[in-house]
């Protein structure tokens, strides 16, 4: 199964915040944390990236096409086995988010191979490989690669992967594995989060579920039948300009359904540059992505000029879709 999201990411914090450090020695992570845990990785400096490498691994998280990341990094000299690691990690979320999981997955475990980014990096790599074997219904795998992670955090629980396994559980027929990952996501998250990570997960009858679709999918007449079509609005110099963007999260339970949809929706910009007002005005399917589309929109920032009187120039009147496809 492949889900692409169609829409770029700005990232304000890039790679956990790693950065060029003079190291004191050459030595891989692993082989300068026996074994190696985040604690100890954490500790570690790292070796030296080139500066050109950093700046255009940097540009990729602006507003470029994925398409075009990908043709900047493959035109990259790589002088150093860091230089190398941060161009594999960052091809892996790219084509992560193009839905080339295959692809994304070879670069990751290069990445992973070199054994020389930070400990941050490399644990989103870790916790990207997981989601993608997920994904692509290798349970097997993803359970071997989640015992990996646990053994680097040195704790067994991460909120994402514990409803994974949950979910291959439930699918596998495994009532005490099922109910030890309920629980520890309910004994480590607030009610709000356990709830809407465990919402993913179909009602557990004790046997291996047949796929029975949730309730979150039967349409009630609230949208209109097609997507509304949005005039083009020409706005000026001093109209509000997007500085900060995040796309939506796939939810869990429609990727492994392989549902599809868009959301679109409508909002004004306040003085602060944040989306207010946000209103769905379309969705399909009903009641599956209405919540990843205004959580992400909610995390969206603009810069903004401000009138005589202190409001917003042309804030008022914006539209937004966004897709969620299965290629």
């Amino acid at each position: 199964m492949k889900a692409n999201i169609f829409l770029m990411t700005l990232l304000v914090v890039f790679l956990g915040g790693c950065k060029s450090v003079q190291s004191t020695n050459e030595k891989t992570m692993s082989e300068l944390c026996q074994p190696l845990t985040y604690r100890c990785h954490a500790e570690q400096k790292l070796s030296e990236h080139t500066k050109e490498v950093w700046a255009t691994v940097v540009k990729t998280h602006t507003f470029v096409t994925e398409q075009n990341a990908l043709r900047m990094l493959n035109g990259l000299t790589a002088n150093t086995n860091l230089d190398k690691a941060l161009i594999y990690k960052r091809k892996a979320e790219i084509k992560n988010k193009m839905g080339n999981y295959k692809e994304s997955l070879e670069d990751n475990l290069k990445a992973q191979e070199l054994d020389v980014l930070d400990a941050t990096s490399y644990r989103s790599l870790l916790l990207l490989e997981i989601r993608i074997l997920f994904v692509l219904e290798d349970f097997n795998a993803t359970k071997d690669r989640a015992n990996k992670l646990w053994q680097y955090l040195e704790q067994a629980y991460n909120p994402h992967v514990a409803t994974m396994l949950a979910y291959i559980a439930q699918k596998e027929g495994n009532i005490t594995e099922y109910d030890k990952w309920v629980l520890l996501i309910k004994q480590n998250e607030p009610a709000d989060r356990a709830a809407r990570l465990l919402s993913a997960l179909p009602d557990y009858s004790g046997k291996q579920m047949k796929g029975k679709p949730a309730s979150v999918y039967t349409s009630t007449g609230k949208y209109p039948k097609d997507i509304p079509q949005f005039d083009h609005v020409e706005r000026g110099p001093k109209a509000p300009k997007v500085t900060s963007r995040k796309g939506p999260r796939y939810p869990l339970e429609a990727a492994q359904k392989a549902i599809e949809g868009k959301v679109a929706m409508t909002y004004d910009i306040n003085a602060k540059g944040e989306p207010i007002n946000i209103k769905v005005v379309y969705a399909y399917p009903e009641g599956v992505f209405e919540n990843a589309g205004v959580e992400a929109l909610k995390s969206w920032r603009y810069e903004v000029n401000l009138d005589a009187s202190g409001k917003v120039i042309e804030g008022k009147g914006f539209n937004l879709v966004l897709s969620w496809a299965l290629e």
